[in-house]
């Protein structure tokens, strides 16, 4: 695969392989300092998953692991059932490269089911149009590679200010159309950079070690793809010893909830 001409997100997603065993490609275009974007990384892993869980059963949970960087570079994929009961399937991928563990990508798949209950989850702090809001524009060599495929519109994102709280907030959303199912969904929550990184007072790197994702509205099927806005917004909750814990959520283009997730983000500001 080229890296002349750019790589998409969707085509980086087209994996081969079958049987649980598959092949992927990381582009040194989608790379997050020395390693690859974990957002990929993840819907990689998802994607593989839902070449062998029943189609029925959307993804309701994720846990994941950060081993090791990615390289550009081929990856493999291997994805198994660890068991489908009546509702619930839970998946494993692991993904590896020359033969060394990457990441571990625990999924939890569940089918809809009747319920009285019906919570839509809290709504956003703002409610700006996105166009009104700041576009950060991608700078080469300044942001991380992967975000050029990003348009972000920043409401409260003053990184590196020494902040009194690690908040960010705006829109989000491919710079092309994008994919909007569940691993689409991966890729646009964890786009942003960590919340820990308003209350450094000077640039540095961070990245993430665990993340768990929850879906928690409905989501188009597998490959439907958007160009919409996506409202962001996240919070470090607790810092301490070069760790950081941080909460973040996604709202759809239509305003209900669609995912929510907890970071265990490194950062190294003591470099």
């Amino acid at each position: 695969m080229s890296d002349s001409q750019p790589v998409s997100f969707s085509q980086l997603l087209s994996l081969k392989g079958a049987d649980g065993s598959f092949t992927a490609q990381i582009s040194e275009q989608w790379a997050q300092g020395r390693a690859a974007f974990g957002g990929l990384l993840a819907a990689q892993m998802a994607r593989a998953l839902e070449r062998v869980v029943p189609g029925d059963r959307p993804l309701r949970s994720a846990l994941i692991d950060f081993i090791a960087p990615a390289a550009p570079g081929p990856v493999t994929i291997q994805a198994s059932l660890l068991r489908s009961g009546k509702s619930l399937t839970h998946g494993e991928a692991r993904m590896l490269q020359n033969g060394a563990l990457l990441a571990l990508f625990i999924g939890t798949y569940g089918a809809a089911r009747d319920s009285e209950v019906h919570v839509p989850g809290p709504a956003p702090s703002g409610h700006e149009a996105p166009t009104s809001l700041p576009h950060a524009q991608y700078v080469e060599g300044l942001h991380p590679r992967f975000t050029q495929f990003f348009e972000f519109r920043m409401a409260h994102a003053p990184l590196f200010s020494s902040a009194k709280e690690g908040k960010l907030a705006g829109y989000v959303r491919y710079t092309q159309p994008g994919l909007a199912d569940s691993a689409g969904v991966l890729g646009l929550i964890d786009a942003w950079p960590p919340a820990v990184l308003p209350l450094l007072s000077k640039p540095a790197p961070a990245s993430t070690v665990t993340w768990m994702v929850d879906m928690v509205g409905t989501l188009p099927p597998a490959g439907t793809e958007s160009h919409d806005y996506y409202r962001y917004e996240a919070t470090t909750v607790a810092a301490q010893d070069g760790y950081g814990s941080c909460e973040a959520r996604l709202w759809g283009p239509h305003g209900g909830l669609i995912a929510a997730s907890r970071q265990l983000v490194m950062e190294f500001s003591s470099r």
